[in-house]
């Protein structure tokens, strides 16, 4: 989407100032954006953008014009707006990450450390039968996982920071396939804060 259409686009949702105002704009657009991209020949839509998307596009304006959920848990596809950047459009009960991708949460129940859990896997089509993950939660050192065909949880300790806001990036290697959108990544379906108890 050319830059002056999609800054059109963030100040339709954005000039709302409440969150349940800008919910509406952004079903709407999402409408709006479903009639339209059924129009693309499959072969544009295959090779098109990862922002060209009409999910891509979703997730970016949510990610801008909403604040980090409030929740101990994030279900990919199932309400991840807001909570989620970098990824495509869904797959059943996941989504395909970029091979750089961001989630974010603002867990409801207040611990001084909880274990990230992410439930996340390389299933078909990606070629290799898993791959390697990097996970690095705010800002912090990553730690190297290796991801295989079938999901699984990963668990990691974290520190609550202090803004109780608790960001997660996952890098992973790229791959692409004849017939699936360019440069994917990991699948995952769904993250979660556990609080360690004292």
């Amino acid at each position: 989407m050319e830059g002056k259409r999609y800054d059109r686009l963030e100040h339709f949702v954005f000039k709302e100032t409440t969150p349940s105002a800008r919910r509406e704009r952004m079903e709407f657009v999402e409408q709006g954006l479903r009639k339209r991209y059924r129009l693309i020949p499959r072969k544009v839509r295959h090779n098109a953008a990862h922002f060209l998307r009409p999910e891509g596009i979703l997730l970016e304006v949510a990610w801008r014009a909403l604040p980090p959920p409030r929740t101990d848990e994030v279900l990919l596809v199932r309400g991840d707006l807001g909570a989620v950047r970098h990824f495509l459009q869904p797959r059943s009960d996941h989504r395909w990450s970029r091979p750089r991708a961001l989630a974010r949460m603002r867990p409801r129940t207040p611990a001084p450390r909880y274990e990230l859990v992410i439930e996340m896997g390389a299933p078909p089509p990606s070629p290799d039968g898993g791959t390697d993950v990097q996970v690095a939660v705010d800002g912090g050192d990553a730690r190297r996982l290796r991801i295989g065909a079938a999901f699984a949880e990963y668990r990691i300790p974290v520190t609550a920071p202090a803004d109780r806001v608790v960001d997660v990036e996952l890098r992973a290697r790229p791959w692409s396939r004849s017939g699936q959108p360019a440069s994917q990544g990991v699948a995952v379906r769904r993250l979660a804060l556990v609080p360690i108890a004292p």
